[in-house]
């Protein structure tokens, strides 16, 4: 994700639509990968631990990450308009 970031920040006053689609595919291949993990331990916890908890530590994990986004996030600038 950072990589992402990264490249996009580098190029972002020049981005053409072939950069920028290769950035959103990445993006949403990277965030795919994440989902794949979460399930993966999904099940992993819900094989020794109470359905209620793995909830709980699901919420909580979603909660960080929802704050660890905003925080990356506002410091991105959208992509600028060719005009």
């Amino acid at each position: 994700r950072l990589k992402i970031a990264s490249d996009f920040m580098q190029n972002y006053t020049s981005l053409d639509d072939k950069s920028a689609d290769e950035i959103m595919n990445k993006s949403l291949q990277s965030e795919q990968e994440l989902l794949n993990i979460k399930r993966e331990y999904l099940q992993k916890m819900s094989e020794v631990l109470p359905a209620t908890l793995v909830g709980k530590y699901f919420q909580i994990e979603n909660r960080i990450s929802a704050l660890l986004d905003l925080i990356r996030m506002s410091s991105i600038p959208l992509i600028k308009n060719k005009e």
